[in-house]
């Protein structure tokens, strides 16, 4: 007899064929959980949530006040690799390395004050 698959267990076990249903812990049916859910699994944040991001986008890159860090901070958060961006600003990849240690200094000491 060949063994069952992954996906025949999950057939087996889908609610319509009686299987359990696990409930999300900690979520009932009120409308407040469903909007929280709903909102979690969006395609598109909300207009306040994309207006904090953006704030505190720009109180990141303001508080690097240097023109060259922000651009590498930026390039880095784009998905560019470090010797993607050491060719773009003709360093070495030790010098772009060194720059984003001190970018996340700055940031991580930034984060400390605002806790405080």
């Amino acid at each position: 007899m060949p063994r069952p698959t992954v996906s025949s267990h999950r057939f087996s076990g889908s609610v319509k064929r009686g299987g359990q249903f696990r409930e999300l812990s900690g979520l009932d049916s009120s409308s407040d959980s469903l909007a929280a859910v709903n909102q979690v699994i969006s395609r598109e944040p909300s207009p306040e949530f994309a207006t904090e991001v953006a704030e505190q986008y720009d109180l990141l890159m303001k508080s690097l006040g240097d023109d060259e860090l922000m651009q590498l901070a930026t390039w880095k958060m784009e998905g560019f690799t470090n010797d993607d961006i050491a060719q773009k600003m003709n360093r070495t990849t030790r010098t772009i390395e060194r720059k984003l240690n001190l970018i996340r200094k700055i940031w991580l000491h930034r984060h400390v004050d605002d806790k405080e």
